[in-house]
């Protein structure tokens, strides 16, 4: 019997690819939000250190403070490709978005 190989479902929205688990509004929340002053995007391709990156920002803007719980981080940076504006309008400041999709690469910071 062969071994037959899964490949990753995604999805198409404005030419972009992105994981078919995402939802397509938080997605496409996330491609029509525009970044404002101070906001901070943590973007990097999947499985390249996107958490590990998540969590050493977080200690830079709590200056080294320990979190009070270890998902604090999660509401620190959220997923904006996965939460969408919830996640964005509930982000507290500062704090850093976090993203793994090819959404950075076209964003806009004029």
């Amino acid at each position: 019997m062969a071994n037959v190989m899964k490949r990753p479902r995604y999805a198409k929205m404005n030419g972009l690819l992105y994981p078919a688990v995402f939802s397509p509004k938080c997605f496409q929340e996330a491609l029509e939000y525009k970044p404002k002053p101070g906001d901070v995007f943590i973007g990097t391709y999947p499985k390249c250190g996107t958490t590990w990156m998540q969590k050493v920002a977080m200690y830079i803007f709590r200056k080294g403070k320990e979190m009070e719980k270890s998902t604090d981080f999660l509401k620190l940076a959220p997923f904006i490709d996965l939460l969408g504006m919830e996640g964005i309008i509930n982000m507290p400041r500062p704090g850093a978005f976090k993203n793994t999709s090819a959404l950075f690469l076209r964003a806009s910071f004029a």
